[in-house]
């Protein structure tokens, strides 16, 4: 193929959308081209990394057993678990919020499950929306909040008797790292 068969080709395409875009009432071309324009600045724009704290991912059915089973275990240790998914748009929203209190109480175990990663995690714990938190002190489930209420959260932690002992931030060792490699 030539030159001239790729212009060819292609300037047919584009006098027929052009004669089409010119039947489209100026008031909704303008629209498209702003939601087009929206589609591209997303897909470009980087997305911040996402905050993980000191909160422990389950990986497997077996590894929650085990820590479910163990979970405060220790007199007067408190064990937090999310329930989480991916596709949950409240539960992404509430993850940094969960990341830094994971920072701000170093005396509690903040565990993250995602239940389509770990199957029948959420059967298991009589899961019934998400995110859902259960607490765990001395062995034994003492309360549950549903829904993504970070002030519940603290509040329940505080009411547990969980003190405010702040950790260094892991995020922003790894943030400090990355800067030291760049310079």
């Amino acid at each position: 193929m030539d030159a001239s068969t790729i212009d060819t080709f292609v300037g047919d395409y584009w006098d027929r959308f052009a004669a089409y875009w010119n039947t489209i009432p100026s008031h909704v071309r303008i629209i498209i081209m702003f939601l087009i324009t929206r589609i591209i600045a997303r897909a470009l724009t980087p997305k911040p990394p996402t905050k993980k704290g000191a909160v422990k991912e389950i990986a497997s059915l077996a590894e929650y057993q085990s820590r479910i089973a163990h979970a405060g275990n220790v007199k007067g240790k408190i064990t937090v678990v999310d329930y989480t998914a991916v596709w949950c748009g409240p539960c992404r929203a509430i993850a940094p919020k969960f990341a830094d209190l994971s920072v701000r109480y170093a005396d509690v175990d903040f565990l993250k499950v995602d239940v389509d990663k770990v199957k029948g995690a959420s059967k298991e714990a009589d899961i019934r929306c998400y995110p859902t938190f259960q607490f765990f002190k001395g062995g034994e489930k003492v309360d549950t909040v549903e829904g993504a209420d970070a002030a519940k959260l603290e509040q329940t932690l505080k009411t547990l008797g969980a003190v405010e002992r702040r950790l260094p931030d892991p995020d922003d060792s790894a943030d400090q790292d990355a800067a030291k490699k760049d310079k």
